[in-house]
């Protein structure tokens, strides 16, 4: 029998229903297993726990744990269309709205917003759209539905030329005229990969002695801004950013720092804790854990640690 922390997906679902069988629930194991898997591997479980065990490990993992170390399992548990709707809906869930998360699905995840766009009409019963705008308004608003609305080049898409050209058309959009033509901003974000975006910043800069992200600054406010700056944000460095205002203040912003672990495959959470402790000037993990505690805490780290 293979040990817990190597991957076989008949083993691993027999350890976890052993580990939820009789009275009260072996955490160590859920974590040891849950929070050391890959994303692809995670979904093998859950299908051998319902093959061969004929059992929903979902549903075992809600009724057996409970609060923020809960909701990681479940959301690290479900296929990614599942969890980023289910990401959404909570930022959009009772009063007031989470726009930091809102934005990090909306911003972070284009390619991926077609297929969850579908999976949250079929879960939730309404459209996606819809539920942003019942939940934004004015320029904020409409970034977000041009976000979800419109398709962008592959990844690593660049041309030098146009570039050049967008460079200067976002010029006179903001700082080359009086006023602000935001929708060309919500153009430029929404319509360009994160590499052509590179571009355009860097003959931006050349011509203007200054960046993309200097000229959304000057020119727009509030959430838009927000989301704008998030399109134009390195990846690593959004999400080190994101998780170091989820626990800087009083109190933890639970959903954002869930949400930022969740989406994010072990690989890319150690990417970010490295941009973390550049940005920050400590370790990530040292500054997350002393904020969270008992078996959140312990997920946490385990999905630190996945290889």
């Amino acid at each position: 029998m293979l040990p817990i922390n190597g991957y076989n997906p008949a083993i691993d679902a027999g350890r976890l229903k052993e580990a939820m069988s009789g009275l009260g629930t072996n955490d160590s194991v859920l974590i040891d297993i849950i929070g050391h898997r890959t994303h692809a591997q995670r979904r093998q479980i859950v299908v051998e726990y319902h093959t061969g065990l004929g059992g929903d490990l979902l549903k075992e993992l809600e009724s057996e744990t409970s609060g923020n170390y809960r909701s990681v399992l479940l959301k690290i548990m479900k296929n990614r269309d599942e969890m980023l709707a289910e990401i959404l809906h909570d930022a959009m869930s009772g009063a007031g709205t989470n726009d930091g998360v809102l934005i990090d699905v909306m911003t972070q995840f284009p390619y991926e917003l077609p297929a969850v766009a579908k999976t949250y009409q079929r879960i939730y019963g309404k459209t996606l759209e819809s539920a942003i705008k019942g939940d934004t308004s004015g320029s904020y608003e409409d970034l977000l539905v041009t976000l979800l609305n419109t398709s962008r080049p592959a990844p690593n898409t660049v041309d030098p030329a146009r570039a050049a050209q967008d460079a200067e058309a976002i010029y006179s959009a903001g700082e080359g005229r009086l006023g602000t033509n935001e929708r060309a901003f919500m153009t430029l974000v929404a319509g360009n990969s994160r590499e052509q975006l590179r571009l355009i910043d860097e003959n931006y800069r050349r011509s203007h002695k200054k960046g993309l992200e200097d000229a959304v600054k000057a020119e727009t406010s509030g959430h838009f801004r927000d989301a704008l700056l998030a399109c134009l944000t390195p990846y690593d460095k959004y999400f080190a950013t994101r998780i170091h205002q989820s626990v800087a203040r009083a109190g933890t912003n639970d959903l954002a720092l869930i949400t930022a672990f969740v989406v994010n495959e072990g690989p890319q959470l150690q990417a970010i804790a490295a941009t973390y402790k550049t940005l920050f000037g400590e370790p990530m993990d040292k500054r997350v854990a002393s904020d969270v505690s008992g078996d959140y805490k312990k997920i946490l780290m385990a999905l630190l640690e996945q290889k």
